[in-house]
């Protein structure tokens, strides 16, 4: 990636995204500005962790071919983010294959084009080689990046991924019932594992005559030999995947690959001249012309909605499936990081979808601009986490709550950069009635710290770089150049230096910026205990979260007291994510107590 410039991220003057309900399961077509050509493209994206670390620049590289007049169609595969499918249900190939073949219908019956371009990622590549094979007449092209060339060897590779992030979090790979692995908490099921064990892909089963990108992971000896099999054909490209470890590193540090990316749009151009110059028509739309796109399940309901400023905003409105006698508080989710709406280790959508078909309860999950589904704003800065213009993406989300259900008071919970969003989006707005707030990192930003750099280091305990510097395998890859001495030391002094303004903030009455900033999250929570809106703080045990309680109410903590409102609850061995099922039942249960209706004329909490 160095010295290429990254893609950008921008809305430009693109129509909406529209929201369409495909066999199961959420999907955005990126429609161009103009008429399309005769030719669209379907993503096909991988499983897994890869494909929530590839959410955001695969609707950037959408974006960018709608802006030069392709319409493209984005999913969710059964099991992953929005869909209907819990993971566990998805049984077979077949029904990844099904979503893939529905999508290609609806992308020609939503715009007309007769031919399509498949561009598939890890399983999706596979998914795009029997659609191909299975619609020839459809069939335009295809990029396959990162193939799955091996299922053996995808699910040994997913299998370490699976024990390293788990090394990462702190929250080790737990074997659930039916589930052959689980990643980040993602998981698989034996049947769709085992018939993932006996793929082998071979470039003979793409006929010779359609136009192929085959871009392999470096050092991936089948890949590569695979992708090698294109090299000679005509229309075909076949090369290396370079930047796919970059793009696929988590969801908020994430990278679009921009020269597989190039290659996909340049394969996309040469597919299209060659429709035009066989005068393959496009015909009108099939499709009815409703924007709402809903799905159902055991008890509940849910609609994708594109809302908010510039219409940047995607997000869905999650209600039970029957109506419910009383109205509940309904809730806003706020994602963490980079993570999309659906949640880390689909979390987010599992709460939603529970509190809809056991409590009655409405709740609206979205991706904040320029963060999963969502496009970016103008004059957003290029790291939006912790901007302070999301509070009117916050603002948007509440409107569209109270369009739902007129008057609502709603209740508004987040996750580390969401569990700030929260709290000071409460602090600005009277419509949140109550803030549940899990492992909040920061009560307010300090302007002097660079977002970027604290999201690269992550929320580590200065005591923790020391013992980096100072750790014998870190310096020996120190000595070859592998770790960034310079920037693990320059934040150890920052952070020292920062610590003595901070420690001194209480007596220096705003004379120093710590201080002014220690008296505007005081003069906030004073606000809202005037005003009686609670404000639940969950933390896991020995979260780097748990220090902001300690530089603003004291070691003892004492200083809060002064705030009835607040209540500090731990979560005793989660991580700092809530991988764990186990360890989000605490807050799904808060939730329910303080959003579900009661009868007429007593509280949520004194009917609990």
């Amino acid at each position: 990636m160095a010295g290429k410039p990254v893609l950008a991220a921008s809305s430009g003057a693109l129509p909406p995204l529209r929201p369409l309900a495909v066999a199961g399961t959420f999907a955005l077509l990126h429609r161009p500005s103009g008429d399309p050509g005769p030719v669209g493209v379907v993503i096909a994206d991988p499983l897994g962790y890869d494909a929530l670390s590839l959410r955001r620049p695969m609707r950037l590289l959408a974006d960018r071919l709608a802006g030069q007049g392709v319409p493209v169609l984005r999913y969710d595969q059964p099991g992953t983010g929005d869909s209907a499918d819990d993971a566990l249900a998805v049984t077979g190939i077949d029904r990844l294959a099904e979503t893939l073949r529905a999508a290609c219908l609806e992308l020609m019956a939503e715009t007309g084009v007769q031919r399509v371009v498949v561009a598939g990622v890890g399983i999706g590549a596979f998914l795009a080689v029997r659609w191909a094979a299975e619609n020839p007449l459809e069939a335009a092209g295809l990029a396959l990046l990162a193939p799955m060339v091996s299922g053996r060897s995808t699910l040994r590779e997913w299998q370490m991924r699976a024990a390293m992030i788990g090394d990462m979090t702190g929250s080790p790979p737990v074997a659930v019932e039916g589930a052959a692995l689980a990643v980040a908490g993602l998981a698989i099921s034996d049947p769709l594992a085992a018939e993932i064990r006996g793929v082998k892909l071979d470039a003979g089963e793409v006929r010779q005559d359609l136009p192929v990108l085959a871009l392999a992971r470096p050092g991936v000896a089948a890949e590569e030999a695979f992708a090698d099999a294109f090299a000679g054909r005509p229309d075909c490209e076949a090369g290396l995947f370079e930047a796919f470890d970059a793009a696929v590193a988590d969801p908020t540090l994430s990278l679009p690959p921009e020269d597989a990316f190039s290659r996909v749009e340049a394969l996309v151009h040469r597919v299209v001249l060659r429709e035009q110059e066989s005068r393959v028509q496009v015909l009108p739309a099939l499709s009815s012309p409703s924007e709402v796109a809903v799905l159902e399940g055991n008890g509940w309901r849910e609609q994708l909605v594109v809302f908010g400023p510039e219409e940047a905003l995607v997000g869905v409105w999650c209600t039970p499936r029957a109506p419910r006698f009383g109205v509940s508080h309904p809730v806003v989710f706020l994602g963490a990081g980079g993570n999309p709406r659906a949640g880390w280790a689909r979390g987010t959508a599992q709460m939603a979808r529970r509190l809809a078909s056991e409590e009655g309860i409405a709740s609206l999950r979205f991706d904040l601009a320029d963060v999963g589904d969502s496009r970016a704003r103008s004059g957003a800065p290029s790291t939006v986490h912790y901007w302070s213009g999301q509070t009117e993406e916050l603002s948007a989300a509440l409107d569209l709550c109270q369009r739902f259900v007129p008057g609502a008071q709603v209740i508004v919970a987040g996750s580390c950069g969401g569990a700030y969003l929260a709290l000071n989006g409460a602090m600005a707005d009277t419509r949140i009635a109550h803030v549940v707030a899990i492992n909040l990192q920061r009560f307010l930003w300090d302007a002097r710290d660079d977002v970027g750099r604290i999201l690269r280091l992550g929320n580590v305990a200065t005591r923790d770089y020391g013992y980096k510097l100072l750790d014998r395998g870190k310096l020996r890859r120190l000595l070859s150049g592998q770790v960034a001495a310079g920037a693990i030391l320059g934040e150890v002094m920052r952070r020292g230096l920062r610590g003595v303004e901070r420690a001194s903030a209480p007596w220096l009455f705003g004379l120093s910026p710590f201080s002014r900033l220690y008296r505007r999250v005081h003069r906030g929570l004073e606000g809202l205990a005037a005003r009686g809106v609670p404000v639940d703080l969950f933390y896991s045990e020995g979260d780097p979260g748990l220090a902001q309680l300690d530089l603003f109410f004291g070691r003892s903590r004492s200083g809060l007291a002064a705030y009835r409102n607040v209540d500090v609850k731990m979560l005793p061995g989660a991580d700092h994510s809530l991988t764990r099922a186990a360890d989000r039942e605490p807050v799904f249960a808060r939730l329910r107590q303080i959003a579900r209706p009661a009868p007429h004329g007593i509280s949520a909490e004194a009917a609990e």
